[in-house]
């Protein structure tokens, strides 16, 4: 975008401040006259301008000038795809390693995805990719942990003081392991600020969303049902904002849509399907989660560890996608 300083109506000054509000990713040159430098140089600052052209100016100047700033947009678009390609590949991965190495915690990881999600999208947040990301590698810090500790973690059942400090410090342990990866900043923040009080001061949005999700989860995951889990947290309302549990209680109490639940074998599910119970091994060990869904990656993985195995036979039961 190329602007005059001085123009009728509306500034140059203010054009480029209101432009670099709606479109960030434009590149702004300013065009004035020597005379206006002073404000030339607020321009510069408030408008974030990229080159300045004093009058008088030649063709070849200015379409230089534009040349340069078509470069400018096209290096700074490059940078920004590849940091979104790499932020997406490394939460993906992560994924798979926590599906694989602890099934419970990602199954849990994306429960709490959806929740998050859902409220934000009833409440009608700003969108945000640090409320999705946040929820599903908030149980990344299991991998420090012995399977068998957050197996019995998720079963709700007793833990020693030890296992329990174990436990209580996932959080911390999931901001340390993800805290080198670009822009995980607000992620981290959200993940070890979800148990401070609703009404503490620059609180993120997302760590109060990722309260709600986490209760409910861990209370349906002991054995109670929605109307009673949230009745059980309307009681601590102190813990929760309280616009943000009135919300997520119509969402999750109302009439639920009918879905389609088939029962079938390990090795007959297909991508896309979505758990509607735990998988476990004829031995009881936990193979899959409630509500994780059938990815590539999981798919590859029934086929290729399981499909010779007895778990391969053993009857599941699916969500069947629309």
């Amino acid at each position: 975008v190329v602007s005059d300083l001085a123009m009728p109506a509306m500034s140059g000054l203010a054009l480029l401040s209101a432009l670099r509000k709606a479109a960030p990713e434009s590149v702004r040159i300013l065009f004035t006259g020597e005379a206006q430098l002073t404000d030339a140089v607020r321009a510069i600052n408030e408008g974030e301008v990229f080159r300045l052209l004093l009058k008088p100016c030649t063709g070849r100047d200015m379409l230089d000038a534009v040349r340069a700033g078509v470069r400018q947009h096209q290096i700074v678009s490059a940078e920004r795809t590849l940091l979104r390609e790499t932020l997406q590949g490394a939460v993906e991965a992560l994924s798979d390693v926590l599906a694989i190495a602890q099934p419970a915690a990602y199954g849990r990881a994306v429960r709490l995805r959806r929740h998050v999600v859902d409220l934000a999208k009833a409440m009608e947040l700003p969108p945000s990719w640090e409320l999705a990301v946040s929820a599903l590698l908030s149980q990344m810090g299991c991998v420090t942990l012995a399977p068998a500790l957050v197996d019995r973690w998720y079963r709700h059942e007793p833990l020693s003081d030890e296992e329990q400090r174990l436990i209580d410090g996932i959080p911390t342990r999931t901001a340390e392991l993800i805290a080198h990866i670009p822009r995980m900043t607000p992620v981290c923040d959200i993940i070890l600020r979800q148990f401070e009080s609703p009404r503490t001061l620059g609180i993120p949005v997302g760590a109060k969303l990722l309260a709600i999700a986490r209760d409910f989860d861990g209370l349906i995951g002991s054995g109670e049902r929605a109307e009673a889990a949230l009745a059980i947290m309307k009681s601590q309302v102190q813990r929760y904002d309280e616009s943000m549990l009135a919300v997520f209680h119509s969402l999750r109490c109302e009439s639920a849509p009918s879905l389609e639940i088939r029962e079938m074998r390990l090795c007959d599910v297909r991508v896309e399907m979505v758990f509607a119970a735990d998988v476990l091994s004829p031995r009881g060990v936990l193979l899959i989660a409630r509500g994780q869904r059938v990815t590539t990656s999981l798919y590859e993985r029934i086929v290729q560890v399981w499909s010779t195995d007895a778990a391969s036979a053993i009857p599941v039961r699916v969500i069947i996608p629309e």
